[in-house]
């Protein structure tokens, strides 16, 4: 703190004759030259601030003074550059910072003569040498980086590399403030939880929201490393009705000519807009304020809208416009007024874009048409001045050396009949085709003329003696045939260049197609041979599940499924007749400590509704302790058995992976139903007569089944054995004291047991103090 004190008295103490003259004339009205300041608040008791000898003298009025003090709070930005994604911002949005600070614009494809006395652009990117001698020519105190994710777009190339320049810059040149412009993309997540309930990770929705946060994470590393002020804005799309390189540019381009439009998210999704002059009142507002610290924020217009409304909204313009939904999955959850935003730097969005959407299509629409004759016609004979240039150049050249030749070489016998100017329209002619040779014999006609005339031959003698025509005519001849003989060779071999890059294109097509193909089939002969998304798995689950015990049906159930669903928060709960309660047999260890053994049934109430209708539960409205998936297993209109899924990313909140997930449990469904009907077959067999006591046989499979679940962790038992053989008393004596899935057996030895399932030794007190009231005795024998 010591330091940051000290560098700010250096700061102030530096600028301090800077801070009186601008406190001079913060009474003068702000005009085209006047700049911008904001109110820098300090403590009464600063020791930086100016001396009080600003209101020692008695002829300055109240007001100046007052107005003087606010001045000696501002700090002053003289310079700001923009970089970085820089066709998202209008004309009207720079020339309106341009009203307050000097703009130093840098970007490929920016073209210098487009500069004026406030704003300097200049082609060249951070990662040039050229960008770096830009701090150097120019005192700039703040950066504004338009990320190249801004407005959902996808990135520009190797931004990672972009922003580290951008930093080392302001670092070597002690730049006051970075603010880096991104999207709201990187909130599309949810956050991944331990077995404890903490937050260990994100999981993103797109590799797009994943990329926008690792270059947040990549900025606030970076200046945080270098002590850098940083903001970083994620905003929404941003507007602007003339930009054909913005989000809404794009769909008033396609309205324009037609064409479908496919939307990411769901038509109820919200969706919102900020405009490009909101989003420059925003940065000049951060720029002018000194008192902030390095911070993120969402931004937001402040308007309530969906996808619904912006369809909506075209469909009033073009009724006949297809519009689709990608249905991706949006996590997206941003306030639609940032308070904080207001609250440190006043800043209140104005523009609601879609109320003004007609407007702006229709400005889009008249901008377009008025523009679009016009630059074709530009462009074709760019175009066409281009590819010819060096033809035009040689044409001029040559023609100049011919005439130095005809004029050196005028007197000469040895000359007396070649005709350099012949021999300069066939060279044209042949080289760049009959436009040029034609040209070129014009060209020449022209120098025979001026020749005639310098001889005494007037226009009246040249135009009646026809004699004298023969050489313009063969000028122009010469260039007309030599000239269709060179482009008709070009042409020919053009059309042989276009065959062979189309074979070459089928080439690479079939090519492409074969090696497809080949990875094809070694993908399904894995699939094959592993069993992997195949019906070989489905064999494999339905082997695993022919069990006649319960309990092994349950430990093959939980990991069948973890590993066909790629799932670790499976669980499966027992329901009693009444409907009222569930019992948790078994679940993924990943979950085990952290699900209730007892699960109330009223507090799953809208899963159970469904289950018991025959269908597969989905939380597609992401409720909160609520599973993601869930299936009953029903019988006599009851619920017997619940399978939960409770966790899932957003990859498998698919139909593909319900219906997987529906299929493996329709297999759980048969293989359970099919074990309840013989151990109902079996129960007079596998209890003592008159009580409800296991016989040894069975009792061992039981203990083996439960040792099985508890040994693969997917769930808990404890071992009680009594002191007592008495069957008949330990009958008796347990009646309303344990629950209904616990299980009293016997061994060989005649000793009788009492399993309690989902339980360990910490958490048999309860039966313990049972047992003890009862005065039985007994011991633990095990329990984990």
């Amino acid at each position: 703190m010591a330091d940051e004190i000290l560098t700010e008295k250096d700061t102030f103490s530096e600028n301090k004759s800077d801070m009186a003259d601008s406190a001079a004339a913060a009474s003068e009205p702000r005009g085209d030259s006047q700049e911008r300041f904001v109110i820098r608040p300090a403590p009464a008791a600063d020791p930086f601030q100016l001396e009080d000898s600003i209101y020692a003298e008695d002829a300055i009025p109240y007001a100046e003074a007052v107005a003087r003090e606010e001045a000696a709070n501002k700090i002053q930005v003289s310079c700001a550059m923009i970089c970085g994604n820089i066709s998202l911002l209008s004309e009207e949005a720079i020339q309106k910072a341009a009203d307050t600070y000097n703009l130093v614009i840098a970007g490929k494809g920016c073209a210098p003569g487009r500069s004026s006395r406030r704003v300097h652009y200049y082609d060249t990117i951070p990662t040039e040498e050229k960008f770096h001698q830009l701090f150097d020519a120019f005192e700039i105190d703040a950066v504004w980086y338009i990320s190249g994710y801004a407005d959902g777009q996808d990135g520009l190339h190797d931004e990672m590399k972009i922003l580290d320049n951008i930093v080392d810059a302001c670092v070597k040149n002690v730049v006051s403030k970075l603010i880096v412009v991104t999207s709201i993309a990187s909130l599309n997540f949810q956050p991944k939880y331990d077995i404890m309930g903490q937050v260990v990770g994100r999981a993103y929705a797109s590799g797009e929201a994943f990329a926008v946060a690792q270059l947040e994470n990549f900025v606030r590393y970076c200046t945080k490393s270098h002590g850098i002020k940083t903001i970083i804005l994620r905003t929404p799309y941003i507007a602007s009705e003339l930009n054909d390189s913005n989000f809404l540019g794009q769909i008033f381009s396609n309205m324009l000519h037609g064409e479908k439009m496919v939307f990411p998210y769901r038509p109820e999704n919200k969706i919102d807009f900020l405009s490009a002059s909101d989003l420059m009142e925003l940065l000049l507002d951060i720029s002018e304020e000194s008192s902030d610290s390095t911070a993120t924020y969402s931004v937001a217009s402040g308007y309530h809208y969906t996808w619904w409304d912006l369809e909506n909204e075209i469909l009033k313009i073009n009724p006949d416009t297809v519009i689709e939904y990608e249905d991706k999955v949006n996590f997206i959850s941003v306030q639609s007024y940032s308070i904080e935003l207001k609250k440190k730097y006043g800043f209140i969005p104005m523009d609601n874009v879609l109320s003004t959407f007609a407007d702006a299509f229709f400005a889009y629409k008249k901008n377009a048409q008025k523009n679009s004759w016009a630059k074709a016609l530009v462009q074709k004979i760019r175009d066409k001045i281009l590819t010819n240039a060096v033809g035009y150049i040689e044409l001029i050249v040559f023609f100049l050396v011919a005439e130095f030749l005809v004029r050196k070489t005028a007197s000469s016998v040895y000359f007396k009949y070649v005709d350099i100017r012949l021999f300069y329209v066939l060279i044209m002619g042949t080289t760049y085709g009959t436009m040029t040779g034609i040209l070129a014999g014009i060209l020449a006609g022209i120098a025979l003329f001026f020749g005639y005339r310098s001889i005494g031959v007037n226009g009246t003698m040249l135009f009646y003696n026809i004699e004298n025509w023969l050489p313009f005519v063969i000028y122009l001849i010469t260039g007309s045939i030599t000239g269709y003989i060179s482009t008709v060779h070009r042409q020919k071999n053009e059309f042989l260049k276009k065959e062979n890059d189309l074979l070459r294109d089928k080439y690479l097509f079939l090519n492409d197609v074969y090696h497809g193909a080949v990875e094809n089939k070694s993908e399904y002969k894995r699939q094959i041979l592993g069993y992997k998304d195949s019906f070989g798995v489905i064999f494999q689950a339905v082997r695993k599940l022919d069990s006649v015990l319960p309990q092994e049906i349950f430990m093959n159930s939980i990991q069948t499924m973890e590993g066909i669903l790629k799932n670790h928060s499976i669980a499966i709960y027992t329901v009693d007749s009444w409907q009222k309660y569930g019992r948790l047999a078994a679940s993924s260890g990943d979950i085990l400590t952290d699900l209730p053994k007892s699960l109330e049934i009223a507090s799953v109430r809208p899963v159970y509704d469904t289950v018991l209708a025959g269908n597969t539960w989905k939380n597609t409205d992401l409720l909160p302790d609520l599973p993601m998936y869930a299936y009953g297993i029903c019988e006599k209109d009851t619920v017997s058995l619940l399978i939960f899924v409770y966790h899932a990313t957003p990859e498998q909140m698919s139909l593909y992976y319900m219906n997987l997930f529906s299929i493996l449990c329709s297999l759980i469904k048969l293989s359970f139903i099919r074990a309840l009907e013989y151990q109902q077959a079996i129960e007079q067999e596998k209890y003592y007569p008159g009580t409800p006591i296991v016989i040894p046989s069975y009792f061992t499979e039981i203990l083996n089944a439960q040792k099985n679940l508890a040994e693969a962790g997917l769930s808990s038992y404890a071992l009680i054995r009594f002191d007592s053989k008495d069957k008949e008393y330990i009958s008796s004596s347990l009646k309303g004291l344990v629950r209904n899935n616990d299980i009293v057996g016997a061994d060989d030895d005649g000793s009788l047991f009492l399993v309690l399932t989902q339980t360990n030794r910490k958490a048999i007190s309860i039966v313990g103090e049972r047992l003890d009231k009862k005065g039985l005795k007994y011991e633990i024998i095990s329990g984990n």
